[in-house]
């Protein structure tokens, strides 16, 4: 293995294809870029919000989660709890009926005799 392949396989893409003669207008187009990109992103957070940013988000029409307040949150799990109460009150009416059922049964005969 040549020492060139070497140096081309640990070196950054950049500097392998277009070699040391872009490395520096590369930096100073990214460096711009970036700078550039930061002024804006500041200039849009300029703006003081009176409500955070995922509360306006949680409450567009095209989102798939909601923003509950405490009351909306209590209702919710109140019919929650009410819903498994009345699940327990089957169950229990079932539980009631079968061993009623076992009760009326009349005992099993042997009728090996």
């Amino acid at each position: 293995m040549d020492p060139q392949s070497r140096e081309v396989g640990s070196t950054p893409p950049d500097v392998a294809i277009g070699g040391p003669k872009n490395i520096l207008p590369g930096m100073i187009f990214f460096s711009l870029f970036g700078c550039a990109g930061q002024y804006a992103a500041n200039a849009v957070d300029w703006t003081p919000r009176s409500e955070p940013i995922s509360k306006g988000i949680l409450q567009s029409r095209w989102s798939p989660v909601t923003f509950l307040s405490d009351e909306e949150y209590e209702k919710i799990l109140e019919e929650k709890l009410l819903r498994v109460e009345a699940e327990i009150a089957i169950v229990d009416d079932n539980i009631r009926d079968l061993r009623a059922a076992e009760e009326a049964r009349p005992p099993p005969t042997n009728a090996q005799d």
